[in-house]
């Protein structure tokens, strides 16, 4: 159960209503997901988020946002697309300034992809800096559980 301290120090607390409930806080509730990984930080606990309990996630259904966590198949279709992308904007607009809006906005949807996926491995999203790292990501199966950039993936 959560204490009334520990609801006031949750980041879903606000102007005495919890985010997450849409309600006051109920101290004698089972606790919330935000909580349990509260929790799981402070003793140091991996945290089972097993995929029954998490929201099936459509492909892309955030792509260029940096938070989440993303799966194989969605990072290699990304992939595929970027390089389609920036090569064929190449050939069709001829180093034009179309082609290179294009392949910034391609690179911009690459880079939030590539941060999903480290969030996958649970590896901050910078990792995706080193040299060849994307390679590796691609082949690097994620946590099966939930970590700290979100539940876990159903397959």
């Amino acid at each position: 159960m959560a204490t009334k301290e520990e609801c006031y120090q949750c980041a879903n607390y606000n102007d005495s209503l919890c985010t997450q409930q849409n309600a006051e806080p109920n101290y004698n509730f089972v606790p919330c997901q935000f909580f349990k990984l509260r929790q799981a930080k402070k003793e140091r606990v991996k945290l089972d988020l097993t995929p029954s309990q998490s929201k099936k996630q459509r492909m892309f259904s955030k792509a260029f946002s940096f938070e989440g966590r993303i799966n194989r198949a969605e990072y290699a279709i990304s992939a595929l697309i970027f390089v389609l992308v920036c090569h064929l904007g190449e050939k069709i607009f001829e180093e034009s300034i179309i082609y290179w809006v294009v392949d910034l906005i391609t690179l911009y949807f690459f880079a939030a992809q590539s941060a999903k996926r480290c969030h996958d491995c649970n590896y901050s999203g910078w990792f995706q800096l080193i040299p060849l790292w994307w390679i590796v990501i691609l082949f690097y199966e994620g946590d099966e559980h939930g970590n700290k950039y979100g539940p876990a993936i159903k397959k």
